[in-house]
């Protein structure tokens, strides 16, 4: 625990070599000597602070100084999970300056003057020169957690390695019979080729086509990383049973499986999920097989 008291020690040398250390106007948070409110959520086991022109995966939800959600075109580009490289100098009240405050495991509360943030989060949006935002000039609510960081070249070469494999057709059905191997799985795949492996049993009859359901959800990766929560967002997933574009098709296939109240989980190898590409937002990346424990909560 030792060195986790850095994350505090780190900026109080910071500020005390560069002047009289701010307050902020927040209760419970500090201030950085650009204007930066933090606060503390999470301690991670990282010992590395990200800098200038690293690589980051984050995990990003950004809110209004109310703590409401925010509906913006341009932070929505880099909200949730993404991976992206710090380019600019971190020491400029901006969500870089907050990452670079961060070990990998560790997150953390940052309150962002607007102006700031939307100027560095056309930096790491993918739309470039065509972002916008409307915010109002207020602080900016940042739930940032820091989930690895990776060195230019230690990047680079994880970039080659994963085209390497992905030209590999056998790489994703290897991954899955070691994930097999290492958690006691001995369920066969469906037809479709998912794996269906029931928790709890519910009730009445089978939801089907048309029906309207409620679900609750859990997706992650094999190595155990959530990458979606409906628990945590405290907002179930509705939607009705073979209308398009609405979930992915391992999605479909596993709660036409299930009754009203059951739980199961899915293995959906990436045909079934995400595919050969991942998905649109960057948080799945290609031909990945993903994990959801799902509840059914309605069935209408």
């Amino acid at each position: 625990m030792r060195h986790r008291l850095l994350f505090s020690i780190f900026l109080s040398v910071i500020l005390i070599v560069s002047g009289c250390r701010p307050e902020s106007k927040y209760p419970g948070f500090s201030s950085t000597y650009s204007g930066i409110s933090y606060k503390l959520l999470t301690i991670g086991d990282g010992e590395y602070y990200p800098e200038q022109n690293d690589y980051v995966f984050v995990n990003c939800v950004f809110k209004d100084s109310k703590g409401k959600e925010l509906n913006d075109d341009l932070l929505n580009e880099i909200s949730g999970f993404k991976t992206f490289q710090l380019k600019n100098d971190v020491d400029n009240a901006s969500i870089e300056e907050a990452i670079s405050l961060l070990n990998a495991g560790d997150s953390a509360k940052f309150m962002i003057p607007v102006g700031n943030l939307i100027s560095s989060a056309k930096d790491i949006s993918e739309l470039k020169s065509q972002a916008t935002s409307k915010l109002k000039n207020e602080d900016i609510t940042v739930e940032l957690k820091l989930i690895e960081v990776y060195k230019e070249e230690e990047y680079t070469k994880k970039l080659e390695e994963f085209e390497a494999w992905s030209k590999n057709d056998n790489y994703e059905s290897k991954q899955l019979q070691a994930y097999f191997k290492s958690n006691g799985i001995k369920e066969r795949p469906t037809k479709e080729g998912m794996y269906y492996i029931p928790i709890v049993e519910g009730k009445g009859n089978l939801a089907t086509r048309g029906h309207s359901v409620l679900v609750h959800y859990v997706g992650s990766f094999m190595d155990g990383r959530e990458f979606d929560n409906t628990y945590k967002r405290k907002q179930p997933l509705d939607f009705v049973l073979g209308q398009t574009d609405q979930v992915i098709k391992g999605m479909e296939i596993g709660i036409s499986k299930m009754k009203r109240g059951g739980k199961a989980k899915f293995i959906l190898p990436s045909h079934l999920a995400f595919g050969k590409n991942g998905s649109s937002n960057g948080k799945i990346p290609p031909k990945t097989t993903v994990i959801f424990e799902v509840e059914l909560l309605l069935v209408n």
